[in-house]
């Protein structure tokens, strides 16, 4: 399945931190992107225009290349992806194990508030690329289309 195996120690729950603390990292990323986005949109940037400059300089990492370009076209309906409702999950374990450990993780708190609020609108089987959404009502970028 992977292409490289990473030794981690014998305890099955270093894997589980390691996949919670990257899925707390893409789902953080791809929220830092949204919001980019909508700031960028504000001041009359073309969407695509910015993801595409993101995506072939500083940003040029699979988890921003991969959701620009849903972000871009605000096509969230990719029955491959990962759905808000499963980063939601994720993040919900993320924040209990650094609560346990006495973590703070405040950056997944702000997120999960986003996620909530994807949730509430009934957005849980979008893409994980929809939480711009939530960047763009809280911006009323739409107010006027």
């Amino acid at each position: 399945m992977g292409q490289k195996v990473w030794p981690a120690g014998e305890a099955a729950y270093k894997a589980n931190a390691i996949k919670l603390a990257t899925n707390f990292m893409l789902v953080s990323a791809v929220e830092a992107m949204g919001e980019a986005t909508s700031l960028t949109s504000a001041y009359g940037i073309e969407r695509a225009d910015f993801l595409e400059i993101i995506t072939n300089s500083v940003f040029g990492a699979p988890a921003y290349l991969g959701y620009s370009g849903a972000m871009a076209n605000r096509e969230y309906d990719n029955p491959e992806g990962f759905k808000l409702a499963l980063g939601a999950k994720d993040m919900d374990l993320a924040l209990a194990a650094s609560k346990a450990e006495n973590v703070p993780l405040p950056v997944g708190s702000t997120v999960r508030d986003r996620l909530s609020e994807a949730l509430a609108a009934g957005d849980g089987d979008l893409d994980l690329a929809a939480l711009a959404e939530g960047s763009r009502r809280a911006a009323h970028l739409d107010d006027n289309d």
